[in-house]
This record gives structure tokens, sequence and C-alpha cells, in this order.
């Protein structure tokens, strides 16, 4: 579960590297994955919203076996958003 919450924590991340002012809207991701996560299967919401949460691609390691796909796309995933804030981060004026 360590992919997912580092693309939860990078996305406020971009968004306060690219646009401070919009670093709240950050904890929508995290509003998003906790309704698609606890009530999206209740609720039945469309397959390809529920794909929209970083939570919905891994396997349930107990009782499905462990896939590195899933795992590795969302390192990346995660270390891209990182890095694209960190870039927005340094290229504001900060004087």
């Amino acid at each position: 579960m360590v992919a997912p919450v580092l693309v939860l924590a990078a996305f406020p991340r971009l968004l306060y590297g690219v646009l401070p002012r919009a670093a709240i809207l950050g904890w929508l991701g995290l509003g998003f994955a906790v309704v698609v996560l606890f009530i999206g299967p209740e609720f039945h919401l469309p397959m390809w919203l529920q794909d929209v949460s970083p939570f919905q691609h891994l396997a349930l390691t107990p009782v499905e076996d462990f896939r590195w796909t899933p795992f590795v796309a969302l390192l990346a995933v995660a270390t891209l958003l990182s890095f694209a804030g960190q870039w927005g981060f340094r290229r504001r004026d900060l004087r």
C-alpha cells in the first residue's frame, strides 16, 4: 500500500509546486480515493471511475498474488508527479 499513498502525497506536491494557492485541492485526491475505495462498489460506480483511484490497481496480497507491474507503475507516477512539483517549485520566484 506504499505506492498509492506516495501517489496521493505527490499530487499535492505537484499542486503546491505549480499553483501554490491550489495546494488545498490536494485533499480532493485523498477524498476521492476514500469514497471510491469504501463506497464505490456499493453505489455501482462505473469501473473507469473506480480505476482512477490508485488503490484500485494493487492486488489484495493475502488473497491474491502480488503483481509487480501495477506497483512499479504507481511508483513511476508518484515519482513523475513529485519531480514535476519540485521542478515547478524551483521555477517560482521566491524573492
